[in-house]
């Protein structure tokens, strides 16, 4: 009814905006080898091993064998985003969103690189003369493949889920084995996981004091270290489902140098920016462009591991 009181009540807003509750940063970058690029692809090439040969005579022909020469291509690829303000949305608004635009392009930026990264541990990698070869992260001499029960898939085999259950002192133990037996350096380790994995730690009665006191204290972040492994915890939606079992997630526990990750260099350059826009009445445009990729160079580096996400 016209005349009432409430028509005039005073509406008083804040004169500033947060950005929501999200990852802010890279979580992954710093724990992979790194690199920069100035074109679209570039090749990565290794040694194998190779193991002398008992003299038995005098005077013999010396072995020879060519050793093992290995390629991995890697690929950036790029991604942008734009958020308009237009001079009517500042007018309006009463305050400036735009530091909070960047920040949230930023923010965007890093989750993106660990996005690649994951892909990278689990996905194919692409080897021969000319980066065509898919190389596959279950393939015999590559990554290792641990189900969520606990055991261990033969060489050359996908996942064989037929339980889901979530990370343990002994499931770690199996991925520190697998590691060591493949003589991959202890400096460096990471395991990724959930919130709700290692909160299952905690709940492990197979492991002394010292260990769960450990555990609390990575939950705290007074340490980060476990077995040798930096734990890194990532939101439910950073990992892929099992293709077996939807109850579980593909975590890793891997070496810095088993990954690489590149962005790019040039023309190729990631860029955080504002334009103002004159073809759109004066808009300001608050822009991200990023070229990242990551591919995964030594296999046995890498333990790809099954973990219930709930």
């Amino acid at each position: 009814m016209a005349g009432e009181p409430n028509t005039v009540y005073f509406q008083e807003y804040v004169r500033s905006f947060e950005i929501a509750y999200q990852q802010r940063e890279s979580k992954l970058f710093r724990t992979a080898r790194t690199a920069t690029q100035a074109a679209k692809s570039k090749y990565y090439n290794y040694i194998g091993a190779t193991e002398l040969e008992e003299i038995n005579t005098r005077h013999g022909d010396t072995p020879l064998e060519d050793p093992e020469h290995m390629r991995r291509r890697l690929q950036i690829t790029g991604a942008d985003k734009g958020l308009p303000l237009d001079e009517e949305d500042e007018i309006n608004m009463v305050a400036d969103p735009g530091g909070q635009y960047m920040q949230t392009l930023q923010a965007a930026t890093g989750r993106r690189t660990d996005r690649k990264i994951l892909t990278a541990l689990g996905g194919p990698a692409y080897s021969g003369e000319e980066g065509a070869t898919t190389v596959n992260n279950y393939d015999a001499g590559e990554c290792r493949i641990v189900n969520s029960d606990g055991t261990l898939v033969t060489a050359g085999s996908e996942e064989s889920n037929t339980e889901a259950g979530y990370l343990s002192i002994d499931k770690l133990l199996t991925c520190k084995k697998l590691l060591g037996n493949a003589f991959v350096p202890e400096e460096g380790r990471v395991f990724i996981c959930n919130e709700q994995n290692l909160n299952q730690l905690l709940k492990d009665t197979t492991y002394g004091s010292e260990e769960y006191r450990t555990v609390r204290d990575i939950k705290d972040g007074k340490v980060t270290k476990l077995l040798t492994f930096e734990f890194i915890i990532l939101a439910d939606s950073m990992f892929t489902a099992s293709v077996i079992d939807t109850e579980a997630i593909a975590c890793y526990a891997y070496q810095r140098d088993a990954v690489i990750c590149a962005t790019g260099e040039g023309k190729f350059n990631t860029t955080l920016r504002v334009d103002t826009r004159v073809d759109k009445r004066m808009m300001r445009q608050f822009y991200a462009k990023q070229f990242c990729g990551a591919t995964r160079l030594k296999g046995p580096g890498v333990v790809e591991i099954f973990l219930k996400t709930l």
